[in-house]
């Protein structure tokens, strides 16, 4: 009897596997969804400290519509260096000189869907002749930054800190405090099925949408001749929500420690503020989702607030992009709210200018 039924769990095993493998098979050679197919478990692993950082890698990832970009790490220090400092990973080259400025952020900073080159780190180390130095991590948010900052960053006795900040930032205080209790194998396997598997992703997006309905769907429109979708109205809402909360309470200490650390350090703290899609695109997002704009710019409205009583030199990007759209430049990826190659040139150069007129280069 044992024996029946031990041949039975395994012909159900095995036909699971073939279903699941053949399913997968599909998916890839008939999308029936815009998936972002990645290898992002092979660059990241969990971390108990800092949740998620990156691994030595030489991995091919790809975008939404199937361009290949590469992704290399290398460690950040070698030689003599202490082996924490040598055994922490950045997607850009291992520091060989004097660092002139530190860039702390999410996967804007790190440069999600496109090669290095064309990240703003890199861009803004190209035009100001000095090395500038990738700290950026995909889902970072302001906590694991402020430990990235004084754990290695500050270490390279860099002369300015970019503090990247995003609209999601507050969110990402709460995300990482849900998360404190997550094993790193558990996160692993997360990471891993996100990153592999259609299946996983096809679940998750049916659960998405049935919980929130049509809040998840990502309205679309045309801007000089370029298709765009802006976030859905349920991604603006999640971003915003943690306006004057405690999470936002937290959000402004860290980045108010990260200055006192940077200045302790010798280093000019600038706070690079990058809006989401829809805070530049304003009127189309109130049109197309109904949404009242200080629901859609709360967060950038508390946080230029607080920099400007704090004494924080900041970087407002919406007013640039919103001109380098009006002059013809994407700025962002037809069908996601990063970057695209233009958007980081302009905030490279942005940045650039910030440092040269107030004399920090």
């Amino acid at each position: 009897m044992q024996k029946i039924w031990l041949g039975r769990l395994v012909l159900v095993l095995f036909t699971v596997a073939v279903l699941t493998v053949t399913i997968e098979t599909a998916i890839n050679e008939f999308p029936i969804m815009e998936t972002d197919r990645r290898s992002v478990p092979l660059a990241f692993t969990g971390d108990a400290y800092l949740q998620s950082k990156a691994v030595k890698t030489d991995s091919s990832f790809y975008t939404e519509d199937l361009r290949k970009y590469r992704v290399i790490t290398n460690p950040l220090a070698s030689g003599d260096a202490d082996a924490t400092m040598k055994e922490y990973y950045i997607r850009d080259d291992t520091p060989q000189r004097e660092v002139f400025a530190v860039a702390i952020g999410d996967s804007f900073t790190w440069g999600t869907k496109m090669d290095v080159e064309y990240g703003y780190p890199r861009l803004l180390e190209n035009t100001a002749g000095q090395d500038v130095v990738n700290f950026g991590v995909p889902g970072a948010g302001p906590i694991a930054e402020s430990r990235i900052l004084e754990t290695y960053a500050l270490k390279l006795r860099p002369k300015v800190v970019i503090w990247q900040f995003m609209t999601n930032d507050m969110n990402d205080v709460v995300l990482f405090h849900s998360r404190e209790n997550v094993t790193p194998p558990f996160y692993n396997v997360r990471r891993f099925l996100a990153g592999n598997s259609n299946i996983y992703n096809l679940v998750k997006r049916a659960h998405a949408t049935l919980v929130m309905g049509q809040d998840e769907e990502m309205p679309e429109i045309s801007v000089g001749g370029r298709r765009f979708l802006l976030e859905s109205r349920a991604t603006i809402k999640r971003m915003n929500d943690h306006c004057n909360t405690p999470a936002g309470s937290e959000t402004k200490e860290l980045i108010r420690d990260a200055k006192e650390a940077s200045e302790s350090n010798g280093a000019k703290f600038v706070l690079l503020m990058i809006p989401s899609k829809a805070e530049v695109y304003l009127n189309e997002t109130k049109s197309l989702t109904g949404l009242p704009e200080n629901e859609i710019t709360c967060v950038t409205a508390e946080m230029k607030e607080f920099a400007s009583e704090n004494g924080i030199e900041y970087i407002d990007m919406v007013p640039v992009y919103r001109k380098a759209i009006s002059e013809g430049s994407g700025v962002y990826l037809p069908l996601d709210g990063h970057l695209g190659v233009e958007g980081n040139n302009v905030t490279a150069r942005a940045i650039y200018d910030f440092i040269v007129q107030n004399g920090y280069a």
